[in-house]
């Protein structure tokens, strides 16, 4: 439902008869507006703006001028943040927004504690990710960057006895690291940490002969297609980013930006929609603010997001969680198809056949709710 907010301030000293001046209500969006991941800054803007309806505006936050969460807070129009699009910010940033009044839901692949997010996170990564390997043992392999020792614990649960165990590597010794990777003879060499040093381990693999099938969870990024260059041919690489289901949402994109909408843009629309609905089912009591009626009903909300249905669960993470792979192909990585997790189960899942049953729930929902003739 689309609908105008109106909060209205008071300053002290103001007459009782004095009709205070209206403010709109806003979300706030703390992500990258210059450097290098300014691009993606701009497209979580823009997926935002999409998400929002008419009465609610925008308030965009550079976080690569310094802390946004204080300038979040001090700004009275601001019920709720879309919050990150890059790990980096999220790891520098996100802590800060537990101790506010602020409903927040984060949009990168990133884990902070009590934060809900839209993204997977590493363990329903893992899963998810696992619906694009065949049959065959694994050894999983993280070169200790970033959290790549925490996905890989969680690849080897995961994998269960198919696990020939973990090997962790060093990269500046990465031809003698990728023959202790082909001495194992697995059937799949599962990968997690840097996108450059996953194709370069790769590379070096084929080039002692090393035959196993690749799967490169959450590295997807032309750094491994570059890295591996031919050698990686075949390889299958993915991401926590949510696909867009949607196809008027899709359309809307296209006739705006004249492009494919960029899965960054997805994560924070899908984000935005989340708080929108939160908004939308707030009762603030009168001894409540707005801002603590909108956090409270978050958890609770029910909404169709890009991807289709969405709600968070217990812990704040976006039910279902979805990943995406691609296939390294003729040197460059090519969609190849994408996944969910589902109460704890994981299923590949048909495009085309999933857009025709979410438009078929969505018009029997429509049909229940018209009147009867």
């Amino acid at each position: 439902m689309l609908f105008t907010l109106f909060l209205f301030a008071c300053t002290s000293g103001e007459s009782p008869t004095t009709t205070a001046p209206r403010t709109r209500a806003a979300i706030g969006v703390s992500v990258p507006m210059t450097g290098p991941s300014a691009a993606k800054g701009r497209a979580a803007v823009d997926g935002v703006r999409l998400a929002v309806p008419p009465g609610v505006d925008v308030v965009v936050i550079d976080e690569q001028l310094g802390d946004p969460v204080p300038t979040a807070r001090n700004d009275d129009r601001i019920f709720g943040v879309v919050a990150h699009v890059t790990q980096v910010g999220a790891e520098r940033w996100g802590a800060g927004w537990a101790g506010t009044d602020l409903a927040v839901v984060m949009a990168a692949p990133a884990s902070i504690a009590g934060l809900p997010r839209v993204l997977a996170g590493a363990d329903r990564h893992v899963r998810c990710a696992t619906a694009f390997m065949g049959q065959g043992s694994a050894v999983v392999v993280h070169d200790g960057s970033g959290n790549s020792t925490e996905i890989s614990n969680a690849a080897e649960r995961e994998l269960g006895p198919r696990s020939r165990g973990i090997v962790a590597i060093d990269p500046r010794l990465m031809a003698r690291e990728a023959d202790r990777v082909r001495t194992i003879r697995a059937s799949w060499l599962v990968f997690t940490g840097s996108p450059s040093d996953g194709g370069n381990l790769l590379r070096a693999l084929r080039q002692l002969g090393g035959r196993a099938s690749f799967l490169g969870i959450g590295i997807y990024d032309p750094r491994f297609s570059a890295a591996a260059g031919h050698a990686g041919e075949g390889a299958i690489v993915t991401s926590q980013d949510r696909p867009a289901l949607d196809e008027e949402l899709v359309d809307r994109w296209r006739i705006e930006h004249r492009t494919e909408p960029p899965a960054v843009a997805i994560n924070a629309y899908d984000a935005a929609t989340l708080l929108v609905a939160a908004l939308q089912s707030s009762k603030p009591s009168p001894s409540e603010t707005l801002r603590a009626a909108v956090k409270q009903a978050l958890a609770k909300v029910r909404v169709t997001g890009a991807s289709g249905p969405i709600h968070l669960d217990a812990e704040g993470v976006a039910e279902p969680a979805w990943c995406t792979s691609y296939k390294l192909h003729d040197g460059k990585l090519s969609f190849y198809g994408i996944a969910r997790v589902t109460d704890g189960r994981v299923e590949r899942v048909d495009i085309d056949a999933e857009r025709a049953a979410q438009d078929a729930a969505q018009d029997a929902a429509q049909d229940a709710a018209s009147p009867a003739e």
